[in-house]
């Protein structure tokens, strides 16, 4: 006789049973006692049970005689369906009676989603680790046998089951929070709340995950539902817990913690890459990435995420990827992120699409005629394209984000036309939020064609910057990208790398064990350290192979610092001057703006440049240099007195603005920190405001409120309304909507009297999207007044105002009419987005008045006088 295959059952969100690799459904079981009495076994303790329990639970009613003769049925039922489905099995042994107790058993065991759902949730508490708690969420598919819903030996099981899951999801919530993964928290939460609209707890949490990402307006509605829910149904209101959480958001004491920073992208950018020696230690992400881009080949996009500690080696694999796909004639671009703040958002991005376009000296063929495709607020960094109109201003924050993500893809599409195209974007851990988010968008969008998009990130900053821990639990979460995790190099590896830069000979085993002991297989630092060892005289070839010196022990730095040191007093006093310049001007430095801080002629600041390239401080990027690796740059930068840094500052901001004067394409963001950093404010105000324009126009709002309240707080003196109101229309666009209308409000105290009722009106909008209805109509009040009954564009503008203030006050009917005496004035005005809002009001009243047809009516007339593009379809897919 065969041995028994396992037994397999689901019973979450379903019934479905596996003898060994053959299904049985319910189907199968033409007995319904037979079926239920399995069910009854697969939920029972070990899958046994004693006759008289079984009699008890399936057939209370019936007499001890009776009973048992449905049980013995059953048990015949049973058997029969196993033996249908595999007539090699042994029936008895799967369905044993023995001495009064029945079994359900296998060889190679019984196994269900129950216990693999309880076992992962005790390794979850185990180990404390998100990943496990997102495991063990995956396997509950869903409540116990959903189809016995009203059978009574269920009922406790299933909702211990449900108040398991519940407990796991506010435990996953809340763990998420803390690492900053707020979407995941978000998803914890509401599901929670799916199952349960009574916990409190997930109530609170969501609120505080809106808070924190940002979204006040969001985070008091979720109050108000809360306390809808408790009053309707328990007749009871929130606990005083729930009620001061309430209180703190709307006092703006929970807000978004995660800091932001700009990149800018290079004034100039190199095309052709340095051909470089074999790559040691990396076959297998060499041969996934040769996978990849045969998959290209085929038409099929694909996303490759490379992560690593610092100096591991992301850049030189990046580099090697970059050379296969060209040599493949694919169409390549390579960007990378920078350390420095004050950047212009999307620069990596931006720093690609420029190298694409230098690759084929100009657009690519296939992108000629698709060039008013690419957003103009990318193509303003990029000189050699030509002049594309700004779109017009969109006061929808995901709908402008949208436009942007969308017009990239549409024209990556039309380029990839004519090859498959390569995108890769370096160090992501420095990006800028905006660039993260366009990652996203294009990587769920790599499956429909040739588009290959990959990323570096180092891997410690993971744990600092919440929006990459976002975009890789995004990515993880949907399956959507192949990672690889780079090692550092094995000891046989290390020395081969280390033999392989030493052009000539073999390398020594103790000489490569004593540097690995310092490095621990990180390549950069090894190289580094090799190199410096060399030139100090300190390893000589004897007899074909690099060894330690016969009479001294060679000079071993104890960190990179130290021979960076080295590095420094080999160098001039010049080029010494020189590269203290470079390192205060940024990681990457034009030779323009050498030549015009230094009065050192061209020629000579090109000698003193030779003198770094020869120690690998820096290397060429086209006209521009830069350092080889960042840590260089900060160290130089921190070894210079405060007084010098501050003096070079200075110069280096007022040397820019003078080359860029008048200069659309002038690094303000690069200019206004330098400024502030030289310890002039009053010079960098300007810049300050011009670069929080420059970030608002691209939806980069974070940014553009950065630079506004830096632009403030640098001289309090200055209370402009107009940067007031500024900062107040970011704030808005956020939904901090309390933190918006007090920016209005301040405004109103400085203001010209022409701007006060715009402004008046903002702050109205902005306290009735809060939830602040006193000050929202104390600002109505004083609005209407001054306009004096005149049904002019502004009257119109502030009936909106007033039936948005009636809406929120579920006062349906008051706002109708409202909005439909502010149709006709539009309409009389010919003013389109008067009406456009008119319509949407009148929409928003009709669902809760129970009028559906004419809202749905309303909605079509709203969306008719729309000025939208035809890929609205895609912006729709830009929220992350």
């Amino acid at each position: 006789m065969q041995a028994q295959p396992g037994i397999c059952m689901s019973l979450l969100g379903g019934f479905c049973l596996c003898l060994g690799e053959r299904e049985i459904s319910e189907a199968a079981f033409q007995s319904r006692k037979a079926l239920n009495l399995i069910k009854l076994l697969s939920i029972a303790p070990k899958h046994q049970l004693h006759r008289d329990q079984i009699l008890d639970t399936l057939w209370p009613s019936l007499e001890p005689l009776s009973a048992s003769a449905q049980l013995y049925k059953a048990i015949h039922y049973a058997r029969k369906v196993f033996e249908s489905a595999d007539q090699t099995i042994d029936a008895e042994s799967i369905l044993q009676f023995h001495k009064e107790i029945l079994s359900l058993t296998a060889p190679d065991g019984v196994h269900t989603d129950v216990n693999a759902f309880r076992n992962l949730v005790q390794e979850a508490r185990r180990t404390d680790s998100l990943k496990d708690y997102h495991r063990a969420v995956a396997c509950y598919g869903g409540d116990l046998l959903p189809a016995d819903l009203y059978e009574r030996w269920t009922e406790e099981l299933r909702e211990s089951l449900r108040l398991t899951l519940i407990e796991l999801l506010l435990e996953s919530g809340q763990k998420s929070v803390r690492a900053g993964y707020l979407a995941d928290a978000a998803d914890a939460f509401r599901r929670a709340l799916s199952i349960d609209q009574l916990n409190e707890n997930a109530h609170q949490g969501l609120m505080r995950v809106f808070a924190l990402q940002g979204t006040r307006s969001q985070a008091l509605h979720q109050y108000k539902r809360c306390c809808e829910i408790f009053s309707r149904e328990l007749d009871i209101t929130p606990s005083l817990e729930t009620t001061k959480l309430y209180e703190d958001i709307r006092d703006g004491k929970i807000v978004p913690g995660a800091s932001f920073s700009i990149k800018k992208a290079p004034l100039t950018s190199t095309v052709q890459l340095p051909k470089f020696a074999p790559l040691i230690g990396r076959q297998e992400e060499l041969k996934a990435a040769s996978n990849a881009l045969d998959l290209l080949s085929q038409g099929k996009g694909s996303v490759l995420i490379v992560e690593g500690m610092a100096g591991i080696g992301k850049t030189r694999l990046a580099q090697e990827f970059y050379q296969l796909s060209q040599r493949r004639g694919f169409i390549t671009m390579l960007g990378c992120a920078y350390e420095e703040k004050n950047e212009l958002p999307y620069s990596p991005v931006v720093e690609a699409l420029r190298m694409a376009i230098n690759q084929f000296g100009g657009i690519p063929p296939s992108g000629k005629n698709s060039v008013h495709l690419l957003p103009a607020e990318l193509t303003a960094g990029i000189p050699e394209f030509p002049a594309i109109p700004a779109i017009s201003v969109i006061e929808e924050e995901m709908a402008a984000r949208g436009y942007l993500f969308a017009g990239l893809l549409r024209f990556l599409k039309a380029v990839a036309a004519e090859a498959p195209v390569v995108m890769i974007l370096e160090d992501l851990h420095l990006a800028d939020d905006g660039t993260l988010n366009l990652f996203m968008y294009l990587a769920r969008n790599t499956a429909d064609f040739p588009f290959l998009l990959l990323g570096t990130f180092r891997s410690g900053e993971i744990e600092t910057s919440s929006s990459l821990a976002g975009l890789l639990s995004s990515l993880n979460r949907g399956q959507i990208a192949k990672r690889l995790a780079l090692p550092p190099l094995s000891k046989e590896q290390h020395q081969k790398l280390l033999a392989q830069n030493l052009a000539r000979g073999e390398i020594d085993v103790q000489l490569a064990a004593e540097i690995f002991s310092y490095t621990e297989g990180n390549p950069l630092f090894a190289i580094e350290m090799l190199d410096q060892l060399k030139k100090a005289g300190k390893i000589e070839l004897k007899e074909g192979t690099w060894k330690l010196d016969a009479v001294e022990k060679p000079y071993i730095p104890g960190s990179l610092q130290i021979l960076l040191a080295q590095k420094w007093n080999q160098l001039s006093q010049k080029a010494q001057s020189l590269l203290n310049v470079i390192a205060v001007a940024g990681q990457q430095t034009s030779l323009i703006l050498l030549e015009s801080i230094s009065d050192i002629p061209a020629e000579k600041i090109l000698d003193l440049l030779d003198e770094m390239f020869s120690l690998h401080l820096l290397k060429e990027a086209g006209l521009s240099f830069q350092f080889v690796h960042p840590l260089i740059r900060e160290a130089l930068y921190q070894q210079m007195s405060y007084t010098r840094r501050r003096y070079l500052h200075e110069t280096v901001a007022r040397t820019l603005g003078e080359l860029y004067e008048n200069d659309p394409q002038s690094p303000i963001e690069a200019i206004s920190g330098h400024f502030l950093k030289g310890g002039d404010p009053q010079r960098a105000l300007p810049y300050l405001i011009q670069a929080g324009d420059r970030a608002a126009a691209m939806y980069a709002h974070e940014v553009a409120i950065g630079y506004y309240r830096q632009a403030l707080d640098v001289v309090p003196s200055i209370r402009n309304a107009k940067l007031l109101e500024k900062l107040g229309d970011q704030l808005g666009m956020l939904g901090r909507e309390q933190e918006s209308a007090a920016q209005y409000e301040s405004a109103l105290s400085v203001c010209n009297p022409e701007a006060d009722s715009s402004l008046r009106r903002k702050a109205a909008y902005r306290f009735n999207l809060s939830g602040d209805l006193n000050n929202a109509w104390r600002h109505i009040v004083e609005g209407l007044e001054k306009q004096q009954g005149e049904e002019n564009l502004e009257w119109v503008r502030w009936q909106y105002i007033r039936a948005h203030y009636h809406w929120q006050r579920n006062e349906f009917r008051e706002a109708f009419t409202i909005a439909q005496k502010s149709l006709k004035a539009a309409e009389r005005l010919n003013a389109r987005d008067e009406i456009t809002r008119a319509y949407e009001m009148m929409a928003l009243c009709c669902v809760p008045l129970g009028e559906w047809q004419k809202g749905l009516e309303y909605e079509s007339q709203r969306l008719s006088r729309l000025d939208l593009n035809h890929y609205l379809t895609d912006v729709s897919d830009v929220h992350l």
